[in-house]
């Protein structure tokens, strides 16, 4: 058997913006700030470390995350990784590790997402999306 599971809970880096595939379909990528922290044993100072990760999340995920979710806020999301590959305009080879977000939960933490919260029943609501990898347009 085999697996390929990320989870992440961490700050939106941008407010995501729907956009849609020339079939159709919609579909929205942000960035994910996660932190690690940790005390340097030779001098006992507290470090820190931060992660951007890329996420693209489809079809009714996508639009409730461009409805709801804006910069800096917390969030919890679920996926896979998935490597896509292509050649630059310059002809060399680059390779992108993202997350294809199936799940994701609004965490809180800002007065404008608390505002909406109340405003809204969906502002929290966990979001489930299978997606085939067929559908990718990359």
């Amino acid at each position: 058997m085999n697996i390929n599971k990320v989870t992440l809970i961490g700050n939106v880096t941008d407010t995501p913006k729907l956009r849609t595939t020339k079939s159709g379909h919609s579909f929205t990528t942000f960035a994910v700030a996660t932190n690690y922290f940790w005390k340097d044993a030779n001098t006992g100072q507290r470090k820190h470390n931060t992660e951007f990760h890329s996420v693209i999340a489809w079809r009714g995920l996508a639009e409730k995350l461009t409805q709801y979710v804006q910069k800096g806020e917390r969030l919890y999301v679920e996926g896979r990784l998935q490597t896509r590959a292509w050649k630059d305009q310059t002809g060399q080879d680059r390779k992108k590790t993202e997350i294809i977000a199936s799940t994701a939960l609004m965490l809180g933490g800002s007065k404008k997402q608390k505002q909406q919260q109340r405003q809204s029943e969906g502002a929290q609501l966990i979001v489930q999306e299978e997606v085939s990898t067929e559908e990718v347009p990359f």
